[in-house]
């Protein structure tokens, strides 16, 4: 028990001499001493900062997301489904800017099912995709798989 006081009492003083600077260079002291004045006059250009409220923040992040172009996939689709919707693809989106790609269904027996691809949709053309009517393209755009 007497040992476990020494050790308890040896950490404190180790402590306080720590706090008060007196282990200096070796181990800096805290900067306890410093307040709020002497932090703004350290900042770097603070007229740069800009509060935000939390709606405005979301917004901004959300924005910041969307800006990239997305990859999206809609299906899927048989052939005459995907005939359809490509023509309503050609309204927002020039040839060549989509890929039709057909994946192996389940009996083998089967025809392969087809998904439309659009690699790199931006942020107009995503909200566009997602405000087509109709179940056939709308409804189905997500996100692209993992490369199959």
């Amino acid at each position: 028990m007497r040992t476990l006081l020494l050790l308890l009492l040896l950490a404190n003083a180790a402590f306080f001499a720590w706090a008060q600077g007196w282990l200096a260079p070796a181990f800096p002291a805290p900067r306890h001493t410093e307040r709020e004045t002497q932090r703004l006059s350290a900042q770097v250009r603070p007229d740069s900062v800009t509060v935000l409220s939390p709606q405005a923040a979301s917004a901004a992040m959300l924005a910041a997301h969307n800006t990239a172009p997305v990859c999206l996939e809609a299906g899927p689709y048989t052939a005459a489904e995907a005939s359809t919707a490509e023509e309503s693809l050609g309204a927002i989106l020039a040839a060549g800017n989509w890929a039709r790609e057909p994946r192996e269904t389940r009996p083998a027996t089967a025809a392969p099912a087809l998904w439309l691809r659009v690699p790199a949709a931006s942020a107009e053309q995503q909200r566009q995709l997602l405000a087509l009517p109709g179940p056939l393209l709308a409804e189905r755009f997500k996100p692209c798989a993992a490369s199959r």
